[in-house]
């Protein structure tokens, strides 16, 4: 689903490859990763930094439904479910909880991709970026975190 500019170089199309990927995997970490990246959305198509039509949710839904259907078959899905349920949800609840939490990850991950490498109006991105500093703080130290783990480094949860 994420759809990246043809005018970018290749250096470009893999910044936001791996960006996609290191969202999914900064979100194993810090699900909050997810949600913030998530209410960003609605600001950037505010700020003009995205189009109306892109990263709808209701799409993404859509597009996503079989991966969404197999991930809530799979251990890890249900382990989702019953970590919902424990906290107080309905089973029926837990699972729509989880099929949203699965989508939003896919839409944040590409969000990001797009956010880092598209080819943007550059002042709306500083003014984008301006407004929601401290939201886009968590998300990149989130990701530098995420490196860090890879290379056996100290993250800043770690120092606390």
């Amino acid at each position: 689903m994420l759809t990246v500019s043809p005018y970018l170089d290749t250096r470009e199309v893999l910044a936001a490859a791996v960006t996609h990927e290191l969202t999914h995997h900064g979100a194993k970490y810090d699900l909050s990763l997810v949600n913030d990246a998530v209410s960003l959305i609605d600001s950037a198509r505010k700020s003009g930094v995205i189009s109306q039509g892109d990263l709808l949710y209701d799409n993404y839904e859509k597009a996503y439904r079989n991966e969404a259907a197999s991930f809530m078959r799979s251990a890890k899905g249900q382990s989702a479910v019953k970590s919902y349920v424990d906290g107080g949800m309905s089973a029926a609840e837990a699972q729509a909880q989880v099929i949203k939490d699965y989508i939003n990850e896919e839409l944040a991950s590409d969000f990001l991709g797009v956010l880092l490498t598209q080819d943007t109006d550059s002042r709306a991105f500083r003014t984008f970026s301006g407004q929601n500093r401290n939201v886009i703080q968590r998300i990149l130290d989130a990701i530098t975190n995420f490196i860090r783990r890879l290379k056996g480094e100290k993250t800043d949860a770690d120092v606390r």
